[in-house]
């Protein structure tokens, strides 16, 4: 108690002479800062199925400011109203505090971004907070150098399986398109993890096309089914883009390298769209397809010509009716006979 006292005491006399902000200003931002920091880690690591905002303001409202308001009020946690020159101190903390609260929290979310990946959908309160961040602060760069880092550490190296790098970049292309809808930021990131697995990966075409037509659920073979309605889907998404027309934005300004390699529309394709521009031909995989094909209807004796007719049926609706023309003479065949 001796030690508040003399504390108070010390502030008292000094903000009597007009050196409180002097001498302390520069003391107290850095303590704050370091403790704001430190509570947003404890409090936000891991969890990014909540959005925390409106708790990290209310902690900074009732706990930091009313600490720095006794610093500046003799002690006191309420400030006397005709004291212009301790209002004016404590309100110019709160907006330098409140604005770092913002940018130090945007920025661990960047900074777990790979894992909220991972989890998204369920981390999609994490995304939406971040999205308001990035429309106030410039946070574009930071997102793409962790990002490419994360995905460049964490995922293209040997010790991932083919089928888990192509899980990961379906679960990027999700996660980034509900962060942007312009598709800048998701070409950025991911153009290193498209060259790996066109450099690195020889199995990438036969792991993707085994995952769309393979039994168990995966997130292509449930993109491939989406194929009946993905007309109706660009029709519907053009028609609010017409209708939103006044909410339109150009790129960002920093775009204009990112894009020399894709048009607007190659940014807003499907995701199955997306992987086959991994090699920029569909020959490869209808290839594969018609091989895999083959070896299912000689080695499969319990082999269910409906369900690959059903199969085919979609993938002529992405591939086209021309490449796929000798697998539909396969099936024909098999059911015929």
């Amino acid at each position: 108690q001796e030690l508040v006292n003399a504390f108070t005491e010390v502030n008292l006399s000094l903000n009597r002479m007009g050196l409180l902000d002097r001498i302390s200003d520069y003391t107290l931002t850095l303590l704050v800062q370091d403790e704001i920091q430190h509570h947003i880690l404890k409090t936000c690591r891991g969890n990014f199925d909540t959005q925390h905002m409106q708790n990290l303001e209310n902690w900074l409202e009732k706990i930091v400011m009313e600490w720095l308001t006794r610093i500046y009020n003799n002690g006191s946690s309420k400030v006397d109203s005709s004291n212009a020159k301790i209002r004016e101190s404590i309100a110019y903390f709160q907006i330098k505090l409140k604005y770092f609260l913002f940018e130090k929290y945007a920025n661990a979310i960047i900074d777990q971004f790979f894992n909220i990946i991972i989890e998204f959908p369920d981390s999609q309160p994490a995304i939406d907070y971040l999205k308001l961040c990035m429309e106030k602060l410039d946070l574009r760069n930071h997102l793409i150098e962790t990002l490419k880092t994360n995905l460049q550490t964490r995922l293209l190296h040997q010790g991932v399986d083919t089928n888990d790098i192509i899980t990961g970049y379906v679960a990027t292309i999700k996660a980034m398109r509900h962060l942007e809808k312009s598709g800048i930021l998701l070409q950025t990131v991911t153009e290193p993890v498209k060259e790996y697995l066109r450099k690195c990966r020889q199995d990438t075409v036969r792991c993707v096309v085994t995952s769309l037509i393979e039994e168990t659920p995966s997130d292509l073979a449930e993109e491939l089914a989406r194929s009946e309605n993905l007309q109706a889907e660009e029709n519907e998404r053009n028609a609010e883009e017409m209708n939103n027309w006044q909410n339109w934005n150009p790129d960002p300004i920093d775009a204009t390298i990112e894009t020399e390699k894709s048009s607007p529309q190659n940014r807003k394709s499907d995701i199955i769209s997306m992987i086959v521009d991994i090699y920029g031909s569909k020959e490869l995989f209808v290839n594969e397809y018609r091989n895999l094909l083959a070896e299912r209807l000689l080695t499969q004796l319990d082999f269910n010509p409906e369900k690959e007719i059903r199969n085919l049926e979609l993938l002529k609706l992405r591939f086209g009716e021309t490449l796929l023309h000798n697998c539909e003479v396969m099936l024909k065949d098999v059911r015929d006979s």
